[in-house]
């Protein structure tokens, strides 16, 4: 059963009834309320913290009319409820907002009105509690050369209130808020003075500019058969919108999973990488792709969220369950790269081959005040693998250092280094590398 947590009762007043020392609700007639007409809700992720903007037609009398707004057993910002009247705009004026003696959850909005009539109004408010995840699902052929890829997001609500058929937009982007909307909602003593939520209004009114914009379509029962819906994916400054198509009902503790992109055949590399500070003594199997055009994405950013990797099995229809691993935020053009874990099918053997000190010098009384120590390797690669893969191999150094090697390196920093090494199916690749160290004196002056 629907919690009726929000409510928004009328009270109108004829001036000519009311007397100067009577009190101002003694003789106030209720107005029904009829149930929204349409909700429209933002979800901003990155700060537990959701934009809901309600509409419903009302029927004001002429004079005084008071409206309240209550919040009882929701996670709603109080300080941030805003009323407005969307026609006739120039016929009502919002006179003050109070708040009832002894409550803890509602406030009156006292609006004036030229005439009797109906008119069309909106409550805008933030609320938390109202969350969404994304998650992905990679498929890999027998070969590992094309995935299937495909990003759900899921919409938990779990804010105390339904919102029934309400127009829904996921927010991908970060935002830093004064103070958190689920410490807002809490009981308060009495009113204080406005809080500080300047900052984070001044974001959330752009996700606004978009709500003309979203598709009009209804998408009839919520939970009834109905085709996949698409999602709709629009730029906003730094931020970006997923817009679900038509509306989704997301009753209180309940979620919903939705497709939000779906690719075939998508091209992406296989490679192994060898970090001892990272992955310990073996290789991790990663698998790397591209939110570009290129790689049959880079329509959208990407959300964050888990990733759960499958390769269909040859000449059969079941899946091997490869692992699963998580994403930041992938801006467009950006790699993902997954870590698979450990695999033996690149195998890597390190051997100290030789270790010198070398280059002595001595200050004015004979004592040793620099020299020079040398170390060298030799690492061999195998690939118990039937086709052809590279390894990426981390070295960390300190120190003044200088390194020589055949291998092909990438410098990273001043003291990490990448090795790019080309492994053959089934082959082995073997090269040195050495490292001189310079202390003391030796040291070079920078």
């Amino acid at each position: 059963m629907r919690r009726y947590s929000l409510l928004l009762a009328v009270f109108a007043m004829l001036i000519g009834i009311v007397s100067s020392d009577s009190p101002v609700l003694a003789d106030a007639g209720l107005v029904t309320i009829p149930k929204r007409g349409s909700v429209q809700l933002t979800i901003y992720n990155s700060e537990d913290i959701t934009l809901v903007r309600e509409r419903r037609k009302i029927t004001l009398k002429k004079g005084v009319n008071i409206i309240e707004f209550a919040w009882a057993g929701t996670l709603i910002d109080p300080t941030s409820a805003e009323f407005k009247v969307l026609n006739k705009s120039d016929k009502v004026e919002v006179l003050d907002v109070s708040y009832p003696p002894n409550r803890h959850d509602a406030l009156r909005w006292t609006v004036n009105a030229d005439v009797s009539d109906e008119y069309l109004v909106q409550t805008e408010y933030f609320t938390s509690g109202i969350t969404w995840r994304s998650d992905y699902v990679l498929i890999a052929d027998p070969d590992e050369e094309k995935l299937y890829f495909r990003n759900n997001v899921t919409v938990v609500n779990n804010c105390g209130e339904d919102y029934p058929d309400a127009q829904t937009r996921l927010v991908v982007g970060t935002i830093n808020l004064v103070e958190k909307i689920r410490a807002l909602a809490q009981p308060y003593p009495k009113p204080g003075k406005p809080t500080p939520k300047r900052e984070y209004k001044r974001k959330l009114r752009k996700a606004e500019e978009l709500m003309d914009k979203a598709p009009t379509g209804r998408a009839g029962g919520a939970f009834r058969a109905q085709k996949a819906k698409k999602i709709v994916k629009e730029g906003l400054s730094e931020y970006f919108i997923y817009t679900i198509e038509g509306t989704e009902t997301i009753p209180n503790r309940w979620s919903k999973k939705l497709k939000s992109l779906e690719g075939k055949d998508i091209p992406f590399e296989l490679f192994y990488r060898f970090d001892t500070r990272k992955y310990g003594n073996k290789p991790v199997k990663c698998y790397k792709l591209k939110n570009d055009k290129k790689h049959k994405l880079g329509e959208t950013p990407l959300p964050d969220g888990s990733i759960r990797v499958f390769k269909k099995v040859k000449d059969s229809d079941d899946l091997s369950y490869l692992g699963q691993a998580t994403t930041k935020y992938v801006p467009i053009d950006s790699e993902i790269e997954v870590n698979l874990g450990a695999d033996d099918i690149v195998t890597t053997d390190f051997k100290k081959t030789n270790y010198r000190v070398e280059n002595l010098n001595f200050d004015r009384w004979g004592r040793v005040a620099g020299y020079d120590t040398a170390d060298e390797y030799t690492v061999k690669v195998k690939n118990f693998g039937k086709k052809a893969t590279r390894l990426e191999m981390m070295r960390y150094f300190s120190g003044d250092f200088d390194l020589k090697t055949d291998a092909k390196i990438e410098k990273m920093n001043a003291n990490e280094y990448k090795f790019h090494i080309d492994i053959p199916a089934g082959g082995e690749v073997k090269f040195d590398y050495k490292i001189t160290t310079r202390h003391g004196t030796n040291r070079k002056k920078k």
